[in-house]
């Protein structure tokens, strides 16, 4: 039996196909760039709205390259 096919007791349906669809864009996605953008669109379904730019490496790299965060 595959560990696909059944949810586990404590999570709920929804978020157990929303965990599963994220898993498997990332598997179908040519690089980082096109896993955040597939992940941010399936989101995006939920009416969680993020702009693809501000997740992966990308966006890390240009946080830490404006400098240190203001107090």
């Amino acid at each position: 039996m595959s560990p696909y096919e059944t949810p586990p007791p404590t999570l709920a349906q929804e978020a157990y196909s929303l965990g599963l669809a994220i898993a498997r864009a990332i598997r179908v996605a040519r690089d980082e760039k096109d896993a955040v953008r597939r992940i941010c669109t399936l989101l995006g379904i939920w009416e969680i709205n993020i702009d693809p730019g501000e997740l992966g490496s990308c966006a890390q790299e240009s946080s830490r390259r404006s400098g240190p965060p203001s107090p």
